[in-house]
């Protein structure tokens, strides 16, 4: 099951296959179908029937993602353990944030406690989160104490992911590693980071005008340098806009 993030979805368009190293996977180990009359979610959906309804996985994972994610794949397989995928962009708070709301749903209503990281190699042990968790544990629906708010205002800082705060907000939450080590061990070349500013950097300089180059020019040679770049990027609309997307911290 691939779900998208409702606001960050719409910045992603590639294939599901092109973009596997973004996956975040999340296990609901008891769930195949699901009657409605034992989910809270699922009692808001079906308050005008007052027979149980079985819910397919499609459906689950619909009330999960509403108002906050898209489901775009749905995969049969034989097993009884459904996962849930959630496509993310590693930089985007607002998608953590929105992932961390269907996580909870998923948490709260259909059992899930076991929750697969990208990023952490599978080789080691689950995140070790027990420093957060204190008797009595915290549960859904329960008023929100001092602990929790920090544990979301740390989400919203940018600080944890959606998984982190799951495994750090629920005592029975596991957050497992799912990569390959070796596949990280790469260090880019020197100024790899930075290719996207010089990319755009170098569009900008190709376009100016005379008089806007004269201006860029006395910037530069003032080693104004972080000034010149500015001004730069304010002469050219696409590069304004892509830089100002690159740089946005929220999303």
């Amino acid at each position: 099951m691939n779900i998208h993030p409702w606001k960050s979805s719409q910045k992603i368009c590639c294939l599901i296959l092109a973009v596997l190293n973004l996956f975040g996977l999340a296990f609901a180990p008891a769930i195949t179908k699901f009657h409605s009359s034992e989910s809270p979610t699922a009692r808001s959906h079906s308050a005008s029937s007052t027979a149980p309804t079985q819910l397919t996985l499609v459906e689950i994972a619909e009330q999960i993602a509403d108002e906050f994610g898209v489901v775009t794949t749905f995969v049969e397989a034989d097993s009884s353990t459904p996962i849930f995928v959630f496509e993310e962009r590693h930089d985007s708070i607002l998608g953590h944030m929105e992932i961390a709301i269907m996580l909870n749903r998923l948490y709260a209503d259909y059992n899930l406690r076991r929750i697969g990281l990208e990023g952490h190699p599978a080789s080691q042990a689950p995140l070790d989160l027990s420093w957060a968790h204190q008797e009595p544990f915290y549960q859904p629906d329960q008023t929100i104490t001092a602990r929790e708010d920090v544990l979301v205002q740390t989400l919203q800082d940018g600080e944890i992911g959606s998984a982190e705060l799951l495994g750090l907000l629920y005592h029975d939450v596991v957050v497992d590693g799912i990569d390959d080590a070796d596949l990280y061990a790469y260090n880019p070349p020197e100024g790899a980071w930075d290719a996207a500013d010089f990319y755009l950097y170098y569009i900008t300089l190709e376009g100016m005008s005379e008089t806007e180059s004269n201006i860029w020019n006395a910037l530069y040679d003032s080693e104004k340098y972080t000034e010149a770049f500015e001004y730069a990027m304010s002469t050219d609309q696409f590069a304004m806009e892509k830089w100002q997307s690159f740089s946005d911290q929220v999303d």
